[in-house]
């Protein structure tokens, strides 16, 4: 079932702009560079707690790499085998898009981990973000599906993990005084 919900994705809108904007929309650089921005506009705007907020949203990627990065991705895999890309399980039926494909597990997926961990941090501070963090996170779980990187568990996995880092970032962030 989820072999075939990912070849759904990947093969929707293949061959058009749709690639492109996903290979952008997944690229590592292409997510630091939003992050920062998105700091840089609550160092510039928020006056009241710019220190906590942006401390949260510095620990939620802190918290993101330890446990989607490390844990995950290295620790794990070092006792039980990684799960193996879309791309990768089904050559000829599912497409890799973009260059520099990886090839290490694909469970969880860190693009999600990350994304969900930073916007869940965000948006409790900023309400009204709800909605276009909402639309940005299927936007990159749309997009790891059409690129053959992530089945739906790997994605839904990605979601979980993410909302437990922000909660974690948040939880902390509010135990210390800054």
């Amino acid at each position: 079932m989820e072999f075939e919900i990912v070849k759904f994705f990947n093969h929707l809108w293949a061959g058009t702009f749709v690639d492109q904007v996903t290979f952008v929309i997944s690229k590592r650089s292409f997510l630091l560079i939003l992050f920062f921005l998105i700091l840089a506009a609550i160092y510039i705007f928020e006056k009241k707690d710019r220190k906590k907020i942006i401390a949260g949203l510095i620990l939620s990627v802190i918290f993101y790499y330890i446990f989607s990065e490390f844990l995950f991705k290295y620790f794990i895999t070092n006792f039980i085998p990684g799960r193996i890309r879309p791309y990768i399980a089904h050559p000829g039926e599912i497409f890799p898009i973009g260059s520099n494909m990886s090839n290490d597990s694909s469970f969880p997926s860190s693009h999600m981990v990350g994304a969900v961990a930073f916007f869940w941090s965000l948006i409790y501070h900023y309400r009204k973000l709800i909605i276009p963090g909402t639309i940005f996170v299927f936007i990159v779980a749309f997009a790891r599906l059409h690129n053959g990187m992530h089945y739906p568990s790997d994605i839904i996995a990605g979601v979980i993990i993410g909302i437990f880092c922000g909660s974690l970032a948040l939880f902390t962030i509010n135990k210390i005084k800054i």
